[in-house]
C-alpha cells in the first residue's frame, strides 16, 4: 500500500489552526493587568477591592455581577501564584490554540471558566481567583485527546500529566493540613469539564453521557447564581434585598431561615435586630442585638465606633 495516501490519526504540527497563539497570549496579559492593578491600590489583602480588577464576592454576583465566574480567573493572589499559572498556560494554552485554532480555544476557556468557577461557588460560596481551574480544564482535554495529535502528545508528556495531577492531589493535603485556602473544587470541576468535552467532541466515547454531563455541569453552575437556599449568606442576601424594599416582615422571615442554617451567624442576629427595631419591637431588636454581640464583639465595637463619629460630626 502506498503509504503517501494513508491519514494518520496524528495531525502534523505545521497543520495546526493557528500560526502563533495570540488568544493565550492575550489571556497571560489579562492575568498580568488584573493581578498587578489589584497590587498597585495596595488592598490585595482584602477580598472586597478585587472586585475592581474583575473579582466580585457572593453578594455582587447575587447583585448581578454574573462576569465574575470568568473575568475571577484573571486575578491572582501572588507572585509565585501567577508565574506558575502563566507557566502551565503558555505550555498549555500554546497547545491547544495552535490544535483547534483561536476561536474554539476561546470558547473552551469561557466554558471551563464558567464551569469551574461555578462549581468552586456552590462548594465554597466564592468563586476563588486564578485561572488554574482552566488549566485543569486543558489538561484533562488534552490527556484525553492526545492520541488524535502529536502536539498534544509532546505537550502534554506522561510525566508531565503526572506532575500536574501530583500538585492537584497535593492541593487538597494542604488545604486541610497546611492551612491554604486551595480552589480544589475548581481544579476537580475543571478537570472533569476537560475529560468530558474531549470524550464527547473528540475521541465520541459514551458521547450522549458525556454531553449529558457537560450540560448538567453548566445547570448546576448557573443555578446558585440565582437560588441558593443551603447558603446562610443567599439567605441574608435575600432578607437584605426585602429590608431595602422596607417588607420588614418578610425581611424577618429571610433572617430566620439563614440563622436556622447557621445558628453562629452574627450578621443575621444584627440584621434581623434593625428590622424588628423598624416594625418597633424593641424587646426582639434587643435580645437579636445582643446575640449578635455575643457571637462577634467586633459588630459592638464598630457600631461604638460609628456612633462616636457621628456625634463628633
Amino acid at each position: 500500500m502506498d503509504q503517501t495516501t494513508q491519514e494518520s490519526p496524528q495531525q502534523d504540527v505545521q497543520n495546526s489552526s493557528a500560526v502563533f497563539p495570540y488568544f493565550t497570549l492575550v489571556l497571560g496579559i489579562l492575568c498580568v493587568i488584573a493581578t498587578f492593578g489589584s497590587w498597585y491600590m495596595e488592598t490585595y489583602e482584602l477580598w472586597d477591592y478585587y472586585e475592581f480588577c474583575g473579582y466580585s464576592d457572593a453578594y455582587s454576583i447575587w447583585g448581578g455581577a454574573y462576569w465574575a465566574y470568568i473575568t475571577s480567573c484573571f486575578v491572582h493572589i501572588d507572585i509565585v501564584h501567577l508565574v506558575l499559572n502563566l507557566y502551565v498556560l503558555f505550555i498549555l494554552g500554546k497547545a491547544m490554540e495552535l490544535e483547534i485554532g483561536w476561536r474554539k480555544t476561546c470558547l473552551f476557556f469561557l466554558c471551563s471558566a464558567f464551569v469551574s468557577s461555578g462549581f468552586e461557588f456552590i462548594f465554597s460560596k466564592d468563586t476563588g481567583v486564578g485561572i488554574s481551574g482552566v488549566l485543569y480544564a486543558l489538561v484533562g482535554y488534552i490527556w484525553i485527546a492526545r492520541h488524535k495529535s502529536i502536539l498534544f502528545e509532546q505537550t502534554l508528556t506522561p510525566r508531565f500529566y503526572k506532575q500536574l495531577i501530583g500538585w492537584f492531589l497535593f492541593g487538597f493535603v494542604l488545604t486541610k493540613y497546611g492551612g491554604w485556602n486551595i480552589g480544589n473544587i475548581a481544579h476537580l470541576s475543571g478537570l472533569l469539564f476537560g475529560f468530558a468535552a474531549a470524550s464527547a467532541f473528540v475521541m465520541k466515547r459514551r458521547q450522549a453521557i458525556c454531553i449529558a454531563g457537560l450540560v448538567a455541569g453548566f445547570i448546576l453552575a448557573v443555578v446558585p447564581m440565582f437560588w441558593f437556599p443551603t447558603s446562610a449568606d443567599w439567605l441574608i442576601f435575600k432578607g437584605d434585598e426585602a429590608y431595602e424594599s422596607k417588607l420588614y416582615n418578610e425581611a424577618i422571615g429571610w433572617y430566620s431561615k439563614a440563622i436556622k442554617r447557621d445558628p453562629e451567624d452574627a450578621w443575621a442576629y444584627y440584621s434581623r435586630s434593625l428590622a424588628y427595631e423598624e416594625l418597633g419591637d424593641r424587646l426582639n431588636a434587643r435580645l437579636d442585638l445582643w446575640e449578635a454581640y455575643r457571637l462577634d464583639p467586633s459588630l459592638e465595637d464598630d457600631e461604638e465606633s460609628q456612633e462616636d463619629s457621628e456625634t463628633k460630626d
